[in-house]
């Protein structure tokens, strides 16, 4: 479930907007609305030295008056330890209070909260209660937490059209990880009738915006679609029909195989990891060099507990697709199992095989800032491989919001706002 990252902001501060010594004065006379202003003013350090002491000063005397915006900017100030000491507590306060009054970041902020135990005892279904008040609001975000929720059946019944349903309101949206979950639902039929066509358009869209696992899912979700429905509009940008791209031997073995994959990957997303361990070997009886069948039983080892193993499944993935796309993938899957170093590695690799490769530029960029949280030393990587991403490709949406986050951590909050707002143009124009 995700929460708003660091603090965001209530208003945008314009230049047609009352004069910084009116606002001072007004803020001075208790106007809340001026008083919540002037902390954005000192926290963004606009017609001021940023200060963040002075910001938090503000919005605690506009959160004191009941103003909604300023309760959940002071939350996330001490959630996040700018301007203020780290508080969870605190946090959690601050977060009810602006909630109670609708506010929606708020609203996902709490719920991530209970989900994680942060500042609260952990309570999936007060976290739920807050996700849907989100969700019911239009919120992208709470939609996308909501549809988390019904998926893994964490704070309510496991119901996979459920969250479908909600995935799909916060993917409208333009919601990536939205978009890249209602992917795999109706490439696994999930909640939803199993649609080729379906998974590939939510699949694009995802990968467009940078989200790593729909970018490693594409390949595999277009030649499925290629195999099953040729014809499609979707098939478009896939390739021609020609015979000779397809397989030239064993085509009916081959489909059978594929089809136990799939089958495999639907018993791996419901935890059921005997019967996807069944299947994935059974795909690899029928076809020894079914790459992605390797690639599923290596997450299926390490779910059981066999580390070395699933290693052993990722080189064999590597030997028989030995490309950049491969060790772009491996470095995903190495990055969702918390192996980090190992996760660099791979992107690093990747970017080798294919120097243009802006998808794992951008996947580097993240495993560096992320390991940055331990000390600043690399957030400067960080921003280099993020800058050579947008280089390659500079509609790269997700890139612009990675680049966005280090550079707020980094002070240059110029900056972040430029990229932050850069990231949203990108993403309004995916429809």
């Amino acid at each position: 479930m995700v929460a708003v990252p660091l603090l965001l902001l209530a208003d945008e501060i314009g230049p047609d907007q009352h004069s910084l010594e009116a606002v001072k004065a007004n803020a001075e006379k208790g106007d809340v609305h001026a008083q919540s202003n002037l902390g954005l003013r000192y926290f963004k350090g606009q017609g001021v030295a940023q200060d963040l002491g002075e910001a938090v000063k503000w919005f605690r005397k506009a959160a004191e008056q009941g103003d909604a915006a300023a309760q959940f900017n002071l939350g996330s100030s001490y959630d996040n330890g700018q301007g203020v000491t780290k508080d969870n507590a605190e946090a959690v306060k601050w977060y009810r209070k602006a909630a109670e009054q609708g506010n929606v970041n708020a609203q996902n902020n709490l719920g991530t909260c209970y989900v994680n135990g942060q500042g609260i005892d952990q309570d999936y279904a007060e976290a739920v209660k807050w996700f849907r008040k989100a969700a019911e609001q239009g919120d992208a975000r709470g939609q996308n937490n909501l549809g988390v929720a019904y998926y893994k059946g964490v704070g309510v019944t496991q119901d996979y059209a459920e969250a479908a349903e909600w995935y799909r309101k916060a993917a409208e949206q333009g919601h990536a990880l939205a978009q890249s979950s209602l992917s795999v639902f109706y490439y696994c039929g999930l909640g939803v009738t199993t649609n080729y066509a379906e998974a590939v358009k939510w699949c694009r869209k995802a990968a467009k915006q940078g989200v790593p696992l729909a970018q490693t899912n594409l390949q595999t979700f277009e030649a499925k679609l290629s195999m099953v429905n040729p014809m499609s509009p979707e098939n478009a940008n896939v390739g021609g029909t020609d015979d000779s791209t397809m397989p030239t031997l064993s085509l009916e073995k081959f489909d059978i195989a594929d089809d136990y994959v799939h089958r495999a990957n639907v018993s791996l997303s419901q935890n059921n990891y005997d019967a996807a361990w069944a299947d994935f070997n059974k795909a690899i009886e029928l076809k020894s060099g079914l790459a992605s069948a390797y690639f599923g039983r290596a997450s299926v080892k390490e779910a059981k507990g066999y580390h070395n193993e699933a290693l052993d499944d990722l080189r064999v993935f590597l030997k028989i697709q030995p490309d950049a796309q491969a060790y772009n993938t491996v470095g995903v899957w190495m990055w969702t199992h918390c192996f980090y170093e190992k996760s660099e590695e791979y992107y690093t690799k990747a970017i080798e095989l294919k120097p243009d490769f802006a998808e794992a530029y951008n996947n580097r960029g993240a495993i560096k800032s992320f390991k940055s949280i331990y000390g600043s030393t690399r957030l400067d990587e960080a921003i280099e491989d993020y800058d050579k991403a947008i280089e390659i490709s500079p509609d790269f949406a997700q890139a612009y919001l990675g680049r966005s986050s280090v550079k707020r951590r980094k002070g240059d909050m110029d900056g972040w706002q430029a990229d932050y707002n850069i990231f949203k143009s990108i993403q309004s124009k995916i429809k």
